[in-house]
């Protein structure tokens, strides 16, 4: 019995020391899950670097791989999954993972398999990216069912929304300090470059901090009372129609959510104040006061189908249901859209007509997820995105709306983000927000209530280990190679294309899966030529044959390697085919009926098609 006992005792201690030793790294990581997490919210939406070849998409890209990557590794190391109640989480992790499983399908049958795996340029919604967004979102689950709370989560939200609201509100005051290209005039695009985007963000972004109003008091719901208004002020400052529509539909969900909530009189006085503080902002500046007359025809347009975005919206969607028509089931693999574009668009398509464009979407999001992945694909998203709102609205009725407010507003954050979206497009700028949010969702309402899980060994503990730190390789890798086709452009520009051919080359070496690489490279060769002669035009022609035998065949990239070909040998008969081929990749289009005529005209008159 002595022994007996003995042995219980230093089994205790045992335990005890584990315990002890277990605490200690379970609230380190847990801290350093949330801190990522706030990194990600607060800078993310911010970041650019002039430096890049896309200076604007790729460092939120490249930002999302490596801060991703850093969430998983601390996650697995801490064991963080071990707070989340499997029970509850079960059915919305399963959707994810299936969503996943048919992008992959999609890519693997799909047109451009290796294209699919990164997305177009500028985009980057591919295979590569959807498994990273899954991963966040499960982290982002962990990282909350562990901290207990999602409240730093959406005050993070509020805060980076804030930050580039305020920003944006500055480039409407004209005291923006950065030149940024592509903003239409009258609109603002802040960080973002892009007035749609910014709008899509801003959306999310209050109504995440709309929920901060039913939870914060004092000082601290003052704050974010401004805040908003800030973000309202920006909102009417894009111009972004799908914006407008998507805040309003995000403020009718909330607005449902807690219409029944006997403390929402409370609310009307901060609301009140970020409403005249985004009128002040709008009006009190006589350059601002313009915008909001031509806010208001902006919105009246919306309705004209004569109107130039209109109508290209609507004839893209037609040229979209053309696509899924013929692939309804799988789809034809991640941003196929402006690859198949060529192909399918009318003769004189409506908003575009013949001009020789490359659409990065259909500006539907929906749409897009039929054409990339077909009705499975758009399925399963809308189950992972639907099973996260049903666990919030069982767990508000456990806990009671007031508890349940930031959860509410999150799904209203959803739903306004998903009806912005329905005219424009997912891209790396915001792709990941979704899926942050449904992370902290399922995490805030999946919660664990053992005070002290047991420390399991999981079998998926190393891959998602490797998994990890792959993508943080990956951020840095597309991070390098994008830095180096930006040097190839400043090069190019400073009239040195040998050298600016020699950094694309690399560029294309390192990231494999970006024909933009290529296509630099390939243009920087020919503008060589004049000095470095028949081996830059040789060297050209390899970039057009790598870009022409690895990707989905464009007629751009059919054009270059017939142009090139005819400059090398005029006589060659290869170059004949290939002006066919690009004439019938895209039968439409001015610029490309122009320029394959320009060729066949300098060829010589005694070569023949071998036809």
């Amino acid at each position: 019995m002595a022994i007996l006992t003995r042995n219980i005792d230093r089994s205790g201690r045992a335990e005890a020391r584990e315990l002890l030793g277990r605490i200690p790294l379970d609230r380190a990581c847990t801290a350093g899950a949330t801190a990522v997490l706030v990194v990600m919210a607060v800078g993310l939406p911010l970041f650019s670097w002039a430096s890049f070849g896309d200076q604007v998409v790729m460092p939120r890209l490249a930002g999302t791989y490596l801060l991703t990557g850093a969430l998983i590794l601390i996650a697995v190391t801490g064991a963080l999954w071990q707070r989340v109640d499997a029970r509850v989480a079960t059915l919305p992790v399963l959707c994810a993972l299936l969503f996943l499983a048919v992008t992959a399908a999609a890519t693997a049958f799909g047109i451009d398999p290796r294209g699919s795996l990164l997305g177009e340029y500028q985009r980057y919604q591919g295979l590569l990216t959807i498994a990273v967004y899954v991963a966040l979102m499960l982290g982002c689950m962990c990282a909350v069912a562990s901290a207990g709370s999602i409240e730093p989560l959406a005050a993070s939200i509020s805060v980076g929304g804030t930050f580039a609201a305020g920003y944006a509100v500055l480039q409407r005051l004209g005291l923006d300090w950065v030149d940024w290209v592509g903003v239409p005039a009258g609109r603002v695009g802040g960080a973002f470059a892009q007035p749609n985007v910014l709008g899509t963000y801003l959306v999310l972004t209050l109504a995440v901090s709309a929920g901060l109003l039913v939870t914060r008091r004092g000082l601290r719901r003052d704050a974010v009372a401004a805040g908003m208004g800030v973000m309202l002020a920006a909102l009417v400052f894009t111009g972004s129609r799908g914006a407008w529509l998507g805040a309003g539909v995000a403020a009718a969900v909330i607005g449902l959510a807690l219409v029944r909530w006997k403390d929402a009189r409370s609310l009307i006085a901060p609301v009140a104040a970020a409403l005249a503080l985004a009128g002040l902002a709008a009006v009190a500046v006589p350059s601002t006061r313009a915008t909001i007359g031509g806010s208001v025809d902006r919105a009246r347009s919306a309705a004209n189908l004569s109107d130039v975005s209109v109508s290209a919206h609507v004839g893209l969607w037609q040229t979209s249901l053309r696509m899924i028509a013929d692939r309804p089931v799988l789809g034809a693999g991640p941003d196929a859209f402006s690859n198949l574009f060529a192909s399918y668009r009318t003769q004189d398509q409506p908003g575009i007509g013949t001009g020789n464009v490359r659409p990065e979407s259909s500006h539907n999001f929906f749409l897009d997820q039929l054409v990339n992945t077909g009705v499975l694909g758009l399925a399963a998203y809308a189950a992972a995105m639907l099973s996260g709102v049903v666990l919030v609205l069982q767990h508000a009725r456990r806990v009671g709306r007031r508890s349940a407010a930031l959860p509410l507003a999150m799904v209203g954050a959803l739903a306004g983000y998903h009806a912005a979206v329905f005219f424009s497009f997912s891209e790396a700028m915001t792709g990941w927000l979704p899926w942050l949010i449904l992370g902290g969702l399922v995490g805030a309402c999946a919660q664990s209530q053992r005070a002290v899980p047991e420390r399991r060994r999981s079998p998926a503990r190393i891959p998602a280990l490797a998994f990890g730190v792959a993508m943080i390789v990956a951020a840095c890798g597309l991070a390098w190679a994008d830095y180096l086709d930006g040097r190839a452009g400043r090069l190019a520009d400073a009239g040195l294309p040998h050298a600016a051919a020699a950094r694309a080359s690399l560029a294309a070496r390192i990231n494999p899966f970006a024909p933009q690489y290529l296509i630099d490279a390939a243009d920087a060769d020919e503008a060589s030529a004049a000095a470095d002669g028949t081996h830059a035009l040789l060297r050209a022609l390899h970039a057009y044959e790598r870009l022409d035998g690895r990707f989905y065949g464009t007629a751009y990239g059919v054009m270059g390697e017939a142009r090139v070909r005819a400059a090398i040998d005029p006589e060659d008969p290869e170059v004949f085919r290939l002006i066919a081929e690009a004439r019938a990749l895209d039968p439409h289009s001015s610029a490309v009926t122009e320029e394959t005529s320009r060729i066949e005209a300098a060829v010589r008159p005694r070569a023949r098609s071998p036809d």
